[in-house]
Formats: structure tokens, sequence, C-alpha cells
């Protein structure tokens, strides 16, 4: 072997590691936006039908003062029936409890009296429950994901270090032996 190639070849061998890493990085093909913006989305419809629902809690309260439930609370209710509508399209798990509160929204849309709520106690005490569990599971889920997130972040950050190091070696070590075999020559 002629010493051009001999250097050619050492030179290739050295910048190996950064060819590999950045063809590696180019490769990898990182699903973690379009996740994190799913998980961001179920957690808005979630969040958006908890406040609307907690609204229309304070008008069942209103309610037993006035003796009926207002306009404003069973809008809240619709609104919380829509956003879990909206939640069940991209997160089916959600579509019994969307289903629920719209027959609740429905049923009090009917009749809206003190009378027609009182018998509903329970079930809108187990519709808030499971409301706020489906968002605590969703705000859960999108928080995982952040903290996966931040862990590939630092994986690749290992990656490449170790990566750069082990160039850096082998930079020195083909500069080293390309002195040697030149200070064999001369």
């Amino acid at each position: 072997m002629s010493l051009r190639t001999r250097i050619y070849a050492q030179f290739l061998l050295a910048v190996l590691p950064l060819i590999v890493l950045v063809g590696w990085q180019g490769l990898a093909r990182d699903d973690m936006p379009e996740r994190v913006s799913a998980a961001l989305m179920r957690y808005d419809f979630a969040l958006e039908a908890e406040t609307s629902f907690k609204d229309f809690l304070n008008g069942v309260s209103d309610a037993i003062d006035s003796g009926r439930l207002g306009d404003r609370g069973l809008d809240a209710l619709r609104k919380s029936a829509s956003r879990l509508a909206s939640l069940s399209s991209v997160s089916p798990d959600d579509g019994a409890l969307a289903t629920r509160v719209n027959a609740l929204a429905d049923s009090l849309a009917r009749d809206a009296s003190v009378k027609a709520l009182l018998p509903l106690k329970g079930e809108v005490q187990a519709l808030r429950e499971a409301i706020l569990e489906s968002s605590g599971a969703k705000r859960e889920a999108l928080a995982a994901l952040v903290r996966e997130s931040q862990e590939r972040v630092r994986h690749r950050q290992r990656v490449l270090a170790w990566a750069g190091i082990g160039s850096v070696a082998l930079l020195v070590f083909m500069a080293f032996v390309q002195r040697r075999v030149v200070a064999n020559i001369v």
C-alpha cells in the first residue's frame, strides 16, 4: 500500500465516526413533536370540558336558590359535552363519558327544575369525578411525553459527546501513526 493511499485511508478512518453520526442524525425520525401535539390537544379538550363542567356545577348551586338551572349552567354543560365529544374523536376511551354528559344535558334541557336535578345528583357527582380523572390522565400522559423527550435529548447529547471524543481520539491516533510513518521514511 502506498503512502498516499495510507494517508487517505487514515483520514477517512478518522472522520468515519462523524460521518456515521451525521447520517444517523439525518435518518433518525423523531415523532415526538407529533405525539406531544396530539397529547396537548387531548389535554386541552379535557381541561376545557372540566372547566365547563365546573361552571355547570356553579349553575347547579345557583339553581338551589332560584329553583331552576339557569341558561348559563345549561350552556356550560352543553359546552362540556361538546368538548368531550371533540375529545372522544381523538381519544375513543372518552366516548362513553361524552355520551353520559350529553344525555345529562338533554335531560336537563327538557326539565331544568330542582326537582329534576335532585335525582341526578349521584350521576352529576360521578360525571364530575370521571371528568377530573380523564383530565388528570391526559395531564399525566403529557407530562410523561415531556419526560421522555428530555431523556431522548440527554441520550442524543451523550451519543454526540462520545462520537466527538471518539473522533478526536482516532484523529490523534492517526496523527501519531502518520508521524511515525513519515519519521521512518526520512
